[in-house]
């Protein structure tokens, strides 16, 4: 009965000596005024350190600074560069947009050749001779008289014929039965050399004026009306000599081609 409140007694002194006994709190601007300051500097850049040059270094170096400023002037005696013309999507800019093209607002890469040009940078032998170094083309010519010169593109070989297709005055020669590079060759013969005017090559994929079978291309062969008598002859004669593999033997190939036109007012003709 005696011993519950001494112990009671004891707890509270203890505990009013403790509150007693806790810091009290410091003001900041006390302790601000208290604290020694500190000062943070920025950081020094330091300059490379340049190696000595040599006194023939120094000299052409203070040359060109002490060199006057020279400015472009004009020359009237000297003519300015003609600016590039024609289609700029053309691969022979000096012959324009082709017609088809220009009708159509077609938006494909072309490449022409006209019978000029034709006549003064290649050997034509057969029509399809006159397409051959148009650039990404490629005709399959075994031979000179060859019924199956295929032509071929970037995207369709030798062995898809009837993925490229090829028109004379907007008559199709491609053979669309066939699609290899055996019975599958456009119908060349159709058109002779002499009477092609200009050829023009739109490059695929595809063409919205033309089937789906011109994924690789579509070469356009335009024909020319004389404008007075002609008549052509041509005989062309290919000899190559073979001796391996236990054969031995000389072969040939030869060709003859005859054409003749004319105009009489408004009449024309071309055979």
């Amino acid at each position: 009965m005696i011993r519950r409140p001494a112990l009671r007694g004891a707890s509270t002194f203890v505990l009013c000596g403790l509150l007693c006994a806790a810091p009290r709190p410091i003001n900041a601007q006390t302790a601000s005024q208290t604290l020694p300051p500190v000062t943070i500097d920025a950081p020094v850049q330091r300059q490379a350190v340049r190696p000595a040059r040599k006194p023939q270094q120094r000299a052409a170096s203070a040359s060109r600074r002490n060199r006057p400023i020279q400015t472009a002037t004009a020359n009237p005696s000297v003519p300015n560069p003609p600016a590039p013309q024609g289609d700029g999507g053309t691969a022979n800019a000096s012959l324009g947009t082709p017609p088809i093209k220009q009708r159509y607002q077609l938006p494909q890469t072309s490449a022409s050749i006209t019978a000029a040009e034709i006549e003064q940078k290649i050997n034509v032998v057969d029509t399809e001779d006159a397409v051959k170094y148009l650039p990404s083309l490629f005709v399959r010519k075994r031979n000179n008289g060859d019924t199956q010169p295929v032509l071929a593109t970037r995207t369709s070989g030798v062995g898809a014929s009837a993925r490229s297709l090829v028109y004379a005055d907007d008559i199709l020669l491609s053979a669309l039965i066939g699609n290899n590079n055996t019975i599958g060759a456009p119908r060349w013969g159709l058109v002779a050399p002499e009477e092609i005017k200009r050829v023009d090559f739109l490059y695929g994929p595809f063409s919205a004026a033309y089937p789906g079978n011109s994924a690789g291309g579509v070469l356009l062969i335009t024909t020319r009306i004389p404008e007075k008598f002609e008549m052509t002859a041509k005989q062309t004669e290919a000899f190559q000599t073979f001796d391996r593999y236990n054969t031995k033997g000389t072969f040939r190939t030869d060709q003859t081609s005859v054409s003749v036109g004319d105009k009489k007012d408004n009449f024309a003709y071309f055979l």
